[in-house]
């Protein structure tokens, strides 16, 4: 596990340092220690010339047009129950699910009507003295095409109630998605008795009127999808759910959910660290598949 962008990222492997997950390839044999502090050295001096580069290209990246008449929306949302639903199949989406404390559960965190998907990263905020977290599963809807490799750079924010989740497919030649599905599975433990918001988080973290912290979506020509401001964070309609432990969900009083607008009680410093080391996170991501599509289109002109 290596520092990346003010956060720690953690591949799927366990503690392998990302960019040689990247790379492909593992060094071994008499001369293992003299490469790798050459590596090291060489990845040092990338890291920050590469977060410069991509934050210019977040910046620049014109967001798609709105969809035409007869097109669904694309949408993000939370379904409480991931019962029946796969990488590219949506059962009925349930707002809310009853569980007891102590139950280990899943819920799913799902796209509609997207277009050519290639990374992806969001935050999810939580009530952490009602649930936890216990792990994700990332490889649904981007590893939904034959040839995928999804690569999980999720990084971490010192906060239990938000969790950041990013992927990237960096499959060569490039395997985008289309259509509905499950970008990933969460799965919980109930921890308290209560109710709990499970929410997809946008913030403007720095009060300017336009949003900081969300959903980042890239599509295979490196577009920003579902961007209608030129923020780079998500604009489509959003869905959150609610988990109500040791309690009925026909209980929890009308209004008790809070709009996703809402702070959810996390701290606007760590909002703020979130949307400045989490971005480079997804964008490193990006930046990587999108070399391998632009050295495939090139080799095929």
């Amino acid at each position: 596990m290596k520092p990346f962008g003010g956060q720690q990222i953690r591949s799927r492997e366990g503690d392998e340092d990302t960019s040689s997950l990247v790379a492909g390839r593992h060094i071994e044999g008499p001369d293992f220690s003299a490469h790798y502090r050459s590596n090291r050295t060489i990845r040092r001096a990338i890291a920050p010339i590469a977060a410069l580069l991509l934050s210019i290209v977040a910046l620049t990246a014109p967001p798609l047009s709105a969809p035409t008449a007869g097109q669904e929306p694309l949408a993000l949302g939370v379904d409480a129950n991931a019962e029946g639903n796969g990488p590219l199949t949506l059962s009925t989406v349930d707002p809310c699910v009853s569980v007891s404390r102590g139950d280990a559960f899943d819920v799913d965190i799902y796209i509609r009507d997207v277009q050519e998907l290639l990374a992806w990263q969001l935050y999810v905020g939580f009530d952490p003295a009602v649930l936890e977290v216990t792990g994700r599963d990332v490889e649904m809807f981007l590893a939904g095409n034959p040839g995928s490799s999804v690569l999980d750079v999720s990084g971490r924010v010192d906060d239990p109630g938000l969790y950041p989740v990013a992927a990237a497919d960096t499959s060569d030649p490039p395997t985008p998605d289309s259509g509905s599905g499950v970008l990933f599975r969460l799965s919980m433990r109930a921890a308290g008795r209560g109710t709990s918001e499970i929410e997809l988080i946008v913030r403007d973290v720095d009060g300017d009127g336009l949003a900081d912290l969300g959903p980042l979506l890239r599509n295979v020509d490196g577009d920003v999808l579902g961007d209608t401001n030129g923020d780079t964070i998500f604009d489509g309609p959003i869905e959150s759910a609610q988990v109500a432990v040791d309690t009925a969900c026909e209980d929890v009083p009308p209004g008790a959910t809070p709009a996703t607008s809402s702070d959810g009680g996390i701290s606007p410093a760590l909002l703020a660290i979130a949307a400045a080391g989490g971005a480079v996170a997804f964008l490193a991501a990006g930046f990587v598949a999108l070399r391998l599509v632009k050295g495939s289109r090139a080799s095929s002109g």
